[in-house]
Formats: C-alpha cells, structure tokens, sequence
C-alpha cells in the first residue's frame, strides 16, 4: 500500500491528511527529481537512436526541420512525446501523439479557436499543421517561449499585472460558455504567461458540453483520477469554472474583494452546478 493510501485511511480531518501528504512529498521531493531526470534523459537517449530521424522526416513535411530539440518523452504506455524545432522561418512546438481520440480533440478544440475573433486567439496557441502518419499524429503550433515557473512569475505580477490576467481569465470563461466547450484540465500547469498575457493550452480532454456526460463516462479510471487531482471533473458545464477560480487566487489571492464584479459572476456560474443538482 502507498504511502499516500495509508495516510487517506487514518482517522483525521480531511486538511490534516492533506497537511501530512504535502509534508511526505516535500521530504522526497529531491529524491523524486533526481529518479525523473534520469528517466527522462533515458527517454530522451533513446529516442535519438530509435525515433529521431523518423520524426524529423515527418514533421519536415510541415516545413524542412534544422534543428529538433525534445522538450518531453513519455513512457510508450502514455504515447506523448513534446518538442521544439527550429525551421527557415522560425521555432515551432510539435506534439507527437499515439491516441488518436486526444489528438481529435485538441484539433477540433483549435478549430473552435480559429473560429473566433483576435483576442480569443491571443489566449490560445496557433495550430499550423496536423499529420497522421504511422501510427502516431503530428501536431505543430506556436511555440511559447517562457524562461521562468508560472509560480515565480505570478510571484512577481504588479498590481496592473494581475488585473489584466484576471480579467483575460474572465474572456476565457465567456468564450468557453458562449461556444459550449469544457476544456476539463484548467490548471496552473497548463498556462503560459508570456508577453503580458496567459496562454491556455493541453486541449486533449476537451470537450462539447452538450457530448460532456458520454464523453466522461468513456475515460477510463486511471483517467478520471487524473484530472480530478486537479481539477473538478463532474457533468456540470460550470465545473471548468471552479478550476478557473483556483486559477484567480493563483493570480490574485484577494481576486474576491478586489475584483466583487469578476468574483459575482465567477460565483454565479459556480452556483449553477449546485442548483441543477437541487432540481
């Protein structure tokens, strides 16, 4: 049994499991790194002898690759690999993908993007190119370039700073009720900010609202835990919008005072879920 499964199981409040779990992680967290830095540059090594010269081939179709730097391989099991390629006209992002269910939903998330006006667009990557090739699909778009954490850049956000991420968080949440998409995995680690504005990402557990309830019972349960570690995955449409609202106090944690106009219409939408629940 985990040490994580022990903890759950004793008889104690539900924050002081939590404090005991944060506490068990902190003090493996360096030996946690040092194991995943290992695994990766493994990964990484591999691929450069098996996989390479087969994906710069392919994704040269797009546009003749210079350079291709890998940025993230997964485990076979996942199927996900990340990279960041240089071509002529410049640094692309390219994600290479095996289920071809995620890959469907990031594009036909991207076309609802390239559907809407310029400030949506903004908020979001640009898709340049998708291929299927060999069992495993291409996806190439914008490459956002961040140095620093989003932890150390909220860190240091102005006052002026936060108010224009809070309210392009605001755009955000329109945009996705106005079109009826659930983005379903809002968090901190799926954001760029870059340049004065945030950048939301990761679209493959998207999803119509109106194919929500199908499409949740379709996951599996490894993947339902998953999201539910960091979000509040249910079939309500308005449960995107709790994982928005942790988003808010990242950027602002005094959001609900400073900002009573943002904070009554984010707790309207919350309070939606909990009325169609009553009725």
């Amino acid at each position: 049994m985990s040490v994580k499964s022990r903890i759950l199981r004793l008889s104690i409040s539900d924050s002081t499991k939590e404090s005991l779990s944060l506490v068990y992680h902190k003090l493996h967290d360096p030996a946690l790194k040092t194991y995943l830095a290992f695994v990766s540059s493994n990964r990484k090594n591999e691929w450069v002898k098996k996989e390479r010269d087969q994906d710069v081939e392919l994704i040269s179709k797009f546009k003749p690759v210079e350079e291709i730097i890998p940025i993230h391989i997964s485990s076979w099991h996942h199927g996900s690999a990340y990279f960041r390629i240089k071509t002529e006209d410049g640094i692309y992002f390219v994600k290479k993908e095996i289920n071809r269910e995620i890959v469907e939903r990031e594009v036909s998330f991207f076309h609802l993007v390239d559907g809407s006006d310029e400030h949506i667009k903004s908020l979001f990557p640009q898709l340049y190119y998708f291929s299927h090739e060999n069992d495993a699909s291409y996806i190439i778009s914008s490459y956002i370039d961040q140095i620093e954490t989003n932890e150390n850049i909220l860190r240091k956000l102005t006052h002026k700073d936060q108010e224009v991420l809070i309210y392009q968080m605001l755009d955000l949440v329109r945009w996705m009720r106005k079109v009826g998409v659930c983005h379903n995995d809002i968090r901190l680690e799926n954001f760029f900010f870059s340049k004065g504005r945030l950048i939301l990402f990761d679209f493959g557990y998207s999803c119509l609202f109106q194919n929500r309830e199908a499409f949740l019972d379709s996951l599996s349960k490894e993947e339902l835990e998953k999201l539910n570690k960091h979000n509040r995955i249910g079939k309500y449409e308005s449960d995107d919008i709790f994982s928005v609202f942790y988003i808010m106090k990242e950027i602002c944690p005094d959001f609900m005072s400073q900002y009573r106009d943002i904070w009554s219409e984010i707790n309207s939408y919350m309070g939606e879920r909990v009325l169609r629940k009553i009725i």
